[in-house]
């Protein structure tokens, strides 16, 4: 911008010369008038035979409103350009500030949770007593069901969950010693967004009983974004 600026000074510097040029021809002209010409009167004749040389001094001020007219246009363009690349600039940064606050958002959504830890897993007469305590921040549980086949869960509570607070899920079971046992959760976490959790139980007859806590999407499918483990 500051290139294109100095190209106005040409234009400057041709307007002070032309100036001083015309100040220049009236001082010579009054100096050679008084000296070569001491009558007032015949100063008047001669004057007045050179009396286009006011209509051509005053045909110059139609150029120089005209140069005048150019560089205010030319600035009023470049100030536009300016607004432009400051707009794209602040366009930019506001950019790079959602990229920020959303990697932000995301950590802060993996540092609080929801994190479950086992705190129940005995069975007798083939009855899983499943109890998981909320170690994150307060989330509500949509849905819990037991994936794992001809296992199912019994009827699970309570829905809203603090922090601290004891998730009880008992268990219909298939045998009294599982491999393992898989579920599905589904949460609202603090931010009013829906997350899919699957829950492993393993160790049942090798001990200690460990729970995997990993989020999904909300197919399934997908590869886990949060893992968690947990002993008994």
């Amino acid at each position: 911008m500051s290139s294109e600026k100095g190209d106005d000074r040409p234009v400057l510097r041709w307007i002070v010369v032309g100036v001083a040029v015309v100040v220049a021809v009236q001082i010579a002209y009054w100096l050679v008038l008084w000296r070569t010409i001491p009558s007032s009167v015949n100063r008047g004749v001669f004057g007045d035979a050179f009396g286009g040389l006011n209509t051509l001094f005053t045909g110059l001020v139609v150029p120089g409103a005209l140069i005048a007219i150019y560089i205010q246009m030319r600035d009023a363009r470049e100030s536009r350009q300016d607004q432009e690349e400051t707009l794209l600039a602040m366009r930019d940064q506001v950019v790079l500030l959602k990229e920020q606050l959303d990697r932000q958002v995301r950590r802060d959504r993996v540092e609080a949770g929801p994190f479950f830890r086992l705190d129940g897993n005995s069975i007798s007469n083939l009855r899983l007593d499943l109890k998981l305590t909320n170690v994150g921040s307060p989330v509500t549980c949509l849905e819990f069901d037991c994936i794992t086949p001809a296992n199912t869960v019994q009827t699970w509570y309570p829905s809203a969950l603090s922090a601290n607070e004891v998730f009880n899920a008992p268990t219909n079971l298939l045998g009294s010693s599982p491999e393992e046992l898989r579920y599905r959760m589904k949460l609202r976490d603090r931010w009013g967004e829906i997350r899919y959790f699957e829950l492993t139980l393993r160790g049942f007859k090798t001990g200690p009983v460990m729970l995997d806590f990993e989020e999904r999407d909300d197919a399934g499918s997908g590869p886990p974004t949060l893992s968690r483990h947990a002993l008994a």
